[in-house]
């Protein structure tokens, strides 16, 4: 799906404003086929009133980013409102060539849905990038971002508001994307609570085999963090 919203935004960039993409030298050194990142914000603010802010539109690219669908020249940057470098999937190895009629209209009717999907998905790739920033990193804004989603975490519920603003600057984003990851076991020193975002992890004792499983919202490995104390499974 996100690769798909990236072709569909790419068509209509190289068919309504080609300049965008194109060779730039910096630092003595050429990149081909890359847009500015200011200059993409500007661009999708202007498609549509679904991206009512510039910070939005930074979300909306983020989430392009993390799925490999555009990319920081270099590698070195997650998606900045900067003059910055950036470039679809593959733009690097090949010559671009202006869209189709065809093509364009077809991208141009899917525009919409396209934006409302990265609106969607975009908010949720920005915390993900925050959670996997070294803390020392994190800005005011981002801790801003950390807190409000803690506010809906069930298993923070209890807990005060300051110590949801500690836990903001301390939290960050693990992935697991393959099945039978094994995040500690049985005996191991308690280091990490952990809060399930998505998916599900099977609590499994020597000798008994899975005594639980736990799903989305829910959170396990606090009392061994709390007490010091080593995993009882």
């Amino acid at each position: 799906r996100i690769q798909h919203a990236a072709y569909v935004l790419r068509t209509c960039i190289l068919s309504k404003a080609p300049q965008m993409i194109r060779d730039r030298k910096y630092h003595l050194k050429m990149h081909r086929s890359c847009l500015v990142g200011s200059e993409m914000v500007d661009w999708l603010i202007h498609q549509s009133p679904i991206v009512h802010s510039r910070s939005q539109a930074v979300d909306m690219w983020q989430a392009l980013l993390e799925e490999g669908a555009i990319s920081h020249v270099s590698q070195e940057h997650y998606f900045k409102d900067k003059y910055l470098f950036y470039r679809f999937s593959g733009d690097e190895d090949r010559t671009l060539i202006r869209p189709s009629d065809i093509e364009q209209n077809e991208c141009e009717q899917q525009l919409t849905d396209v934006i409302l999907t990265l609106a969607q998905v975009g908010p949720d790739a920005m915390l993900r990038m925050i959670l996997r920033k070294p803390r020392h990193e994190r800005t005011i804004d981002d801790l801003d971002i950390i807190y409000d989603e803690l506010l809906h975490v069930k298993a923070l519920s209890h807990l005060s508001s300051l110590v949801k603003r500690e836990l903001s600057g301390v939290l960050i984003f693990e992935a697991h994307p393959f099945k039978g990851k094994v995040l500690f076991t049985q005996g191991d020193e308690g280091k990490s609570w952990y809060i399930i975002l998505k998916g599900s992890v099977q609590c499994i004792v020597y000798g008994k085999g899975i005594v639980e499983i736990f799903h989305e919202g829910d959170d396990f490995g606090k009392l061994s963090l709390v007490n010091n104390s080593q995993r009882i499974a």
